[in-house]
């Protein structure tokens, strides 16, 4: 069956957009209004199989996605419009994007002014993020404050225009203000906060310290990060330290081992060349070292 309908909505099942481990993206219509719509599918069946654990993870990490993503409201930020649930799936209708930024950027050469825009409203997102309070009322109406998406990639920010709006939710946290400051966690907040991010995300984008499963208390510098990388490929058209050769069975520890080894080059651009200066200040292995969201956005290049 190529069309079915989901509450509000028409499913055109056959238009699939991408496809995941625990479902497939489709294109959807809102029948009030006719405005076509993304369509995340997520079949339960995939998660009977997972192990205890994982199985729970899963489930909070779902729960999680779909409170950030509904609470969040931000013009770089990709709207979700509501979830629902069947006996078979769970379904989120969100705002649909004309393209990823990776097609984009293969479409066109992008211009300076171009990238300094498309940064700063990235960069613009993220501090939102992070200074943002929410209730989750899948958790008794539990605050938190200082959302980290953790899994930024080019395929995960998806263009409309020309504006990027950030997606794909799934391996974001948000941290319990009670908790900011504690180094020891029980074993239900750990599952819920910090460490449940650990290994998780996207590999040639992860940083140093994800990748190894390391704990930092300054999460936003994850993203930070892997906003760097994908600056970096904007500009030399290149990845920073994989290449095409190596990049075939890499894993995490292999690519931790390759980021301490082999030394970031920057060479010249035709670029603004204080770009440079900002992805030196992003691709800083020390984490403490590495600019923060602020120091990007107050950074000479896109200003």
């Amino acid at each position: 069956m190529d069309q079915k309908k989901v509450g509000n909505y028409q499913l055109f099942c056959n238009k699939v957009l991408g496809k995941g481990a625990l479902g497939e993206v489709i294109v959807g219509q809102r029948i009030t209004d006719n405005k076509l719509v993304a369509v995340k599918i997520i079949k339960k069946q995939y998660l009977e199989g997972k192990q205890k654990f994982e199985k729970a993870g899963l489930k909070k990490s779902i729960q999680r996605e779909i409170v950030i993503q509904k609470s969040l409201n931000h013009n770089n930020i990709i709207q979700m419009y509501e979830a629902k649930e069947s006996d078979n799936n769970i379904y989120m209708f969100m705002e649909l994007g004309d393209c990823t930024l990776q097609d984009y950027q293969q479409q066109h050469k992008l211009t300076n002014e171009e990238v300094k825009k498309i940064m700063k409203q990235l960069l613009q997102a993220l501090y939102h993020m992070v200074n943002f309070k929410l209730t989750n009322p899948l958790q008794n109406n539990k605050e938190y404050r200082g959302i980290c998406h953790l899994d930024l990639k080019p395929q995960n920010i998806l263009m409309i225009g020309d504006i990027p709006k950030i997606t794909d939710f799934g391996t974001s946290i948000q941290m319990n203000i009670e908790v900011l400051s504690e180094t020891n966690f029980t074993s239900e907040e750990l599952s819920q906060t910090h460490h449940f991010y650990l290994g998780k995300g996207s590999l040639k984008y992860m940083s140093y310290e994800q990748l190894l499963g390391d704990y930092i208390p300054e999460l936003e510098k994850i993203d930070v990060w892997s906003l760097g990388v994908i600056l970096y490929e904007i500009v030399y058209e290149t990845h920073p330290y994989i290449t095409k050769e190596s990049g075939a069975n890499l894993n995490q520890i292999m690519i931790a081992q390759m980021i301490s080894q082999k030394e970031i080059e920057f060479p010249q651009t035709n670029y603004d060349q204080s770009v440079i200066d900002l992805l030196k200040g992003m691709l800083q292995l020390d984490y403490t070292k590495r600019f923060n969201l602020q120091h990007c956005l107050n950074h000479p290049f896109l200003n």
